[in-house]
């Protein structure tokens, strides 16, 4: 990902991610990530993380995304939110990312 933004000349400040994931009974899968954790959306570990990292007030930020877990992480660590498509418990729903945006600056 890094590599594709970068060779259009865009970069990403950080990259968040949750390696864990609490449903067991796959084949292959790794003991050490099947834990309940903090960083695992809706959680708010991996927003708080990059608030921390990068002095962010998360209380004039936005999550868009197109799930509820993404909806709920943002409420959770008391952003906006808004949903690209349907979100019940999103502040604004939009047809795709760049309406979500015009919403958020009209």
């Amino acid at each position: 990902m890094e590599t594709l933004l970068g060779s259009e000349g865009a970069y990403l400040d950080g990259i968040y991610f949750c390696p864990h994931h609490p449903h067991k009974g796959y084949e292959g899968e790794r003991p050490e990530y099947k834990i309940e954790c903090e960083c695992r959306k809706p959680k708010a570990g991996m927003l708080l993380k990059a608030a921390e990292d990068f002095n962010i007030d998360l209380s004039e930020s936005w999550m868009i995304g197109d799930r509820e877990a993404d909806t709920e992480c943002g409420k959770n660590a008391g952003c906006g939110t808004a949903s690209v498509g349907n979100t019940a418990n999103a502040d604004i729903n939009g047809k795709s990312l760049l309406d979500c945006i015009n919403k958020i600056f009209s």
